[in-house]
């Protein structure tokens, strides 16, 4: 498959190897994107907390995109707070 990142072609053909763990309501994750041809690499970071009361809950967390092989000036680091209400 073709793996494309903001509408771009980041690579073509990739590994996507992903972790998660969870310890009570608490959760981290790590996924890699690797190229099997050309392209480039990778790394979603991810934690979060998940709170419930009643019939709702309450999942925050943070999730952070790594580049390693952009130069930091292209702006590829981003990071996003994220809320949700189920």
């Amino acid at each position: 498959s073709i793996y494309s990142f903001r509408g771009t072609k980041a690579a073509e053909g990739v590994i996507q190897p992903s972790l998660e763990l969870a310890l009570g309501n608490a959760y981290a994750s790590v996924l890699s994107v690797q190229p099997v041809t050309k392209g480039t690499n990778e790394f979603d970071f991810g934690v979060g907390y998940t709170v419930e009361a009643k019939a709702v809950s309450f999942d925050t967390g943070l999730m952070a995109y790594y580049y390693p092989d952009v130069p930091s000036s292209v702006g590829t680091d981003t990071t996003f707070l994220s809320l949700t209400l189920a």
